[in-house]
């Protein structure tokens, strides 16, 4: 292919080579890839990925020879890292404190298994780009084997009914001649048949549903139905008929001809009885945790979207800007023209947008005389607590017509750095100097002018951490409030913007979905949960209904003595009621506890937890009756009607 010159950010750069498209798992999603050298290269960015003098953090890509020692390759990499210039300028107080720590711990992670890398995901430097969670991935398999593990349940319960309702045949052909080989082989054959039918159905519902749920999971899912998929689909189907067809073929091996052909059919044994109840009593209690899991689920996911972030979200609009604010003439003459835009009533730099973590630096601040506490630093001009109406918790916020932009001095922390830093409360440490080492290892002296209170960078999964906001204008996410609604906001921004950035790709978000974006994860799983408690509860019914219905079958004779001897027909239907909601009291006693484990386990998760999440376990029991209840419904009035002439002349 002939080499093409392209225009980008003002600056021509030639095209060496086309890649093919990375695929969907990739970890590092690219649209182009530029060299060290390239005119794109910003110099600062050049000459530390050169020298890596200022220390800043990065991913190396490291191929290892056959053979190597990787512990040894890391130890090397490590040993370079104890000797980088950057860390001479770490305080001597800091060192203290660390003992015999690494300031810097290089960790490897084979390149086949970065994509189930979580440990990288809190990654606050740089973003670690998409991963998959291997415990967000077991819970999905484990949903799926509690589905399929029920809908075998439900076969073999019918299976079960079946082969008693076929004693005649199964006698038959023992008599026959049909030995052990052959009937096992019928029932095996008969279920794996069907197995593999419900397979075949299942992958073609899963092939029209395929968009949907790669839109629910924010995933390309576009190669999941390959060939070897398929047949390991198939395959699976296969080894379940086989599995679900013993016990039913262990009962026909049981059918004694002689009892049968005498016209006395050999009833289920007490044993096979039990066992089918235990069954539909698993099927309970599954569909019962199912409930009460994502119940609380998505009560503590509505609860942390409803979390106030420490302001109204709702007037603003977030700007990513393609050039920090400070060094760029377009940016600042971008800000003016939108500024004077009717509805907008002001914009605010900072570094990052609350609820997102773009630009995360951290240092080391201490009291004149006193033991320094790691801290977030947050850049950002003089109007920003003025625009989102924040109000301090002691002394002042910056404010536009005293605080100069940019001015090194002024400093506002929130009230846990104050405690972090050791003053008596967050009133104590107004006026007092902070002091902190700066890249170039000069000391920075800083005054403390108030005290914020804290704002929600983070989600509610995190605890809230020790921030200090100084004055920098070197930002790129400008806060947009405006008194229109934000479509109006956003057609303002894509008017001008072409004007000021005619290379760079217009970014806009408002203020509350990247707060919701924090919690993107729980929202689908309480959708996936949704949909799996559905189809639990529809397979509980059913498991219900049949247990009832071979009830009242075996319990026929039973019944209409009882309605011979006086029995109202609210008594036979409370017969009913009573025998199969005993067993969905046991599924409670079985299925609550585990289900309040789980539900514990997942909300340790958050430091801030919605209020009353037990009570997910008293709405899933009475969901769970109701179901079960409308399930023996039908039964219990068959139970009802039945006449006593038809059960007893037959």
């Amino acid at each position: 292919m002939a080499r093409r010159t392209m225009q980008a950010e003002g600056k021509t750069v030639r095209v060496g080579a086309v890649v093919r498209t990375p695929p969907p798992t990739t970890t590092v999603p690219f649209d182009s890839l530029l060299g060290v050298n390239s005119t794109l290269t910003d110099q600062m960015v050049r000459d530390e990925l050169l020298t890596g003098q200022q220390g800043w953090m990065g991913k190396v890509l490291i191929r290892v020879r056959p053979g190597a020692s990787l512990p040894a390759i890391v130890a090397t990499l490590q040993q370079a890292v104890d000797r980088a210039p950057s860390l001479r300028n770490v305080p001597p107080e800091t060192l203290a404190r660390l003992g015999r720590r690494k300031i810097m711990d290089i960790g490897v992670t084979p390149l086949r298994a970065a994509y189930f890398d979580h440990a990288v995901q809190p990654n606050r430097v740089f973003k670690p780009g998409n991963r998959a969670n291997p415990a967000v991935i077991a819970a999905l398999a484990a949903i799926a084997l509690l589905v399929l593990a029920l809908a075998a349940i439900n076969y073999v319960n019918l299976a079960t009914i079946r082969v008693l309702r076929r004693q005649r045949e199964v006698a038959l052909r023992k008599v026959l001649g049909a030995g052990a080989r052959r009937l096992v082989l019928q029932f095996v054959t008969e279920s794996v048949t069907v197995s593999v039918v419900a397979t075949v159905l299942g992958l073609v519902l899963a092939w029209l549903a395929l968009p949907q749920f790669a839109l629910l999971m924010n995933r390309d899912l576009a190669g999941l139905l390959s060939l070897p998929h398929i047949a390991a689909a198939l395959a699976l189907g296969a080894l379940l008929g086989v599995v679900t067809a013993l016990y039913p073929a262990w009962i026909a091996m049981r059918v004694l001809p002689t009892q049968v052909l005498a016209g006395r059919a050999d009833t289920e044994s007490a044993a096979s009885t039990r066992w089918r109840r235990a069954l539909t009593v698993a099927q309970v209690a599954i569909a019962m945790g199912f409930v009460s899991v994502t119940a609380a689920v998505a009560w503590q996911t509505e609860f942390a979207l409803r979390a106030s972030p420490g302001f109204d979200p709702a007037p603003f609009v977030i700007v990513d800007l393609p050039a920090p604010v400070r060094y760029s003439e377009p940016a600042r003459a971008f800000m003016a023209a939108l500024t004077a835009q009717p509805g907008v009533q002001g914009i605010a730099i900072s570094e990052d947008p609350v609820g997102r973590v773009d630009q995360a630096w951290t240092r080391e601040l201490r009291r004149e005389g006193g033991t320094g506490a790691g801290m977030e630093m947050k850049g950002v001009s003089a109007n920003f607590f003025e625009l989102y109406r924040i109000a301090p918790q002691a002394g002042r916020l910056f404010q536009s017509a005293r605080d100069k932009e940019d001015d090194p001095v002024p400093v506002v922390l929130n009230a846990i750095a104050t405690r972090d830093l050791g003053f008596a409360s967050p009133h104590a440490a107004v006026g007092q100097v902070v002091l902190f080492t700066d890249f170039d290892g000069k000391v920075v002296r800083k005054r403390v002018v108030g005290i914020a209170p804290d704002l929600h960078f983070h989600t509610l999964r995190e605890a809230p951490r020790a921030t200090a906001y100084e004055l920098w204008t070197a930002g790129v996410a400008l806060s947009v409030r405006a008194s229109v609604p934000a479509p109006q906001v956003e057609a303002l921004v894509r008017g001008l913007w072409p004007r000021y950035f005619s290379d760079a790709i217009m970014r806009t978000q408002r203020a509350s979905d990247i707060l919701a974006l924090n919690y993107a994860d729980e929202s689908r799983l309480s959708t996936l949960l949704v949909i799996a408690t559905a189809i639990t509860l529809a397979i509980a019914a059913f498991g219900t209904y049949v247990l009832s219905a071979t009830t009242v079958q075996r319990r026929a004779k039973e019944i209409v003595l009882r309605k011979l001897h006086g029995a109202r027909g609210s008594d036979i239907g409370l017969l009913v009621v009573r025998e199969t909601g005993g067993l969905v009291l046991v599924a409670a006693v079985i299925g609550l506890p585990l289900a309040a484990l789980a539900i514990e386990r997942y909300l340790a998760g958050y430091v801030a937890q919605a209020p009353g999440g037990y009570w997910t376990l008293l709405l899933s029991l009475m969901i769970t009756v109701m179901v079960a209840l409308l399930a023996i419904t039908r039964q219990a009035r068959v139970a009802m009607r039945m006449a006593p002439a038809d059960v007893l002349g037959g």
